[in-house]
């Protein structure tokens, strides 16, 4: 179990010795002390829960000034052997805990958690799990992303292992960029963030068992906003690569009346190896194709869609098709994607979106958050959205969340998103039930409030677990 302490973790100050110059009890070999006093700063403790008939065993604490106030949600990186057994070269798996730096101006606590910001690059940790276990030095990796992420701290990673073999193939992460502005020096009440950035990075493994061989993290794309939340994966049956996420961030104060634009995206990763790939491996705006104004009628048919190497889709297959070509194409695709924007108007708060989206029977499903700009309506709302995760638009033939007058029918519209009511939404979870058609399921989300929203989803029939195939052998 590894438990990170985030913002929660922040500066703490005390003597470093009672009276009669003796140490802190508890402090003995703290080392971190200036000045006499003690120093504490946010960090991560990993703990041995492997038998829980005993209290839980403390394997590490991983902390220090590169840390900062991490936020990170740390994943595992595996590179296993098929076949293991404990007679079977038990030495040759690898596991890795990796994560990544938070804001890290640790010497002034207000003006901290007031900015939830970096004035340092971002950087990526390794540590390699066994040698955490047996008590010794774990850091092998420490990834700093120089010019590619400066002033940020990386949100929270996935782990891709793309052919099911039990050798991780990719890392993937996004990263926070704020600035902030004051009207007055150091006056935190007239403070706001007058630009964000951010970008989702790749980190190619290789599906090699020593980490010293990983390609060094390079931007996949760059939305334009903070990549905060775990991105998605999937492949479809072409063989394409997807990966998904959202841009937003909601961590203070001072982000709550932003009206900067974010998006829901889904790309596909064409690099195998991006070694030698230029970075950004993806062109956001001009790679994946803008399907914020499709209009998808239950006939399937679309509108609002631009060209795509030269064809305008008329209706949904034909703009997965379109879509779905690097495949066969490889970068040298016209597209590598589909994004569309959230809601956003001028001066007033703009949705973002903050929590972790979610992959189920063809259907990406993430969470939108709009906060109030009244002062007397603190909560803001939120909205749910499902689209068709090769295109990002509705299906006209498996309307997600039904359909909305467009006028006489057949002309009714696939809904793309639908109200959860008041506070932040989490992410979604997903509830495969026993609907007849194999068809549905149903979304659950928590808001802020503590209401529980409740919503049903039409999903491709492959969304139910059953016999794909057989065998009977013969004598």
């Amino acid at each position: 179990m590894v438990v990170g302490f985030r913002f929660g973790g922040g500066d703490l100050v005390l003597p470093a010795n009672r009276q009669g110059n003796n140490r802190r009890p508890g402090f003995e070999d703290f080392t971190n002390v200036i000045g006499g006093q003690i120093q504490t700063r946010s960090a991560y403790v990993v703990l041995d829960v492997t038998d829980p008939e005993q209290p839980p065993r403390v394997l590490a604490e991983l902390s220090g000034e590169a840390i900062g106030f991490t936020t990170s949600f740390p994943t595992v990186v595996s590179n296993s052997q098929r076949g293991r057994t404990p007679a079977n070269n038990p030495d040759t798996d690898r596991w890795y805990l990796v994560f990544g730096s938070g804001p890290d101006n640790l010497n002034t606590r207000q003006t901290n958690l007031v900015d939830a910001a970096s004035g340092n690059p971002g950087k990526f940790f390794i540590h390699d799990l066994t040698l955490l276990a047996a008590g010794n030095d774990s850091l092998r990796q420490t990834y700093n992303l120089g010019n590619n992420a400066p002033n940020s701290f990386v949100g929270d990673p996935v782990t891709a292992d793309w052919d099911l073999n039990f050798k991780a193939d990719t890392v993937y992460f996004g990263t926070i960029a704020t600035d902030v502005s004051r009207r007055r020096n150091d006056d935190d009440a007239n403070a706001f963030i007058s630009s964000q950035n951010g970008a989702l990075f790749k980190l190619d493994l290789r599906e090699a068992p020593d980490s010293a061989n990983w390609v060094e993290p390079k931007i996949m794309l760059q939305p334009g906003g903070p990549a905060i939340s775990t991105p998605s994966v999937s492949f479809d049956e072409l063989g394409n690569r997807w990966v998904y996420a959202a841009s937003g961030r909601l961590y203070t104060d001072l982000d709550k009346p932003t009206d900067f634009q974010n998006w829901v995206f889904g790309v596909i990763d064409v690099h195998e190896d991006t070694a030698s790939a230029p970075a950004p491996l993806t062109d956001f705006a001009n790679e994946l194709i803008d399907v914020s104004g499709a209009v998808v009628k239950l006939d399937n048919t679309v509108t609002g869609v631009g060209p795509i190497g030269g064809t305008t889709p008329s209706d949904v297959p034909q703009l997965e098709q379109l879509i779905g070509q690097p495949a066969f194409l490889g970068e040298n695709a016209p597209v590598h994607g589909w994004r569309f924007s959230l809601q956003r108007t001028a001066s007033l708060p703009s949705e973002r979106n903050v929590t972790q989206t979610s992959v189920l029977g063809d259907v990406v499903f993430a969470s939108g958050f709009t906060p109030s700009s009244d002062l007397c309506g603190g909560e803001g709302g939120s909205d749910l959205y499902g689209v068709y995760y090769k295109t990002g638009t509705p299906r006209g033939d498996l309307p997600i969340f039904g359909s909305v007058s467009g006028g006489t029918a057949p002309s009714d519209v696939a809904r793309r998103s639908v109200g959860l009511g008041a506070g932040v939404a989490s992410a979604p979870s997903l509830h495969v039930g026993a609907a007849r058609d194999g068809r549905g399921i149903t979304v659950l989300t928590q808001t802020s409030t503590g209401a529980i929203e409740s919503q049903n989803a039409a999903v491709g029939a492959g969304a139910r677990s059953g016999e794909i195939d057989w065998r009977e052998p013969r004598q």
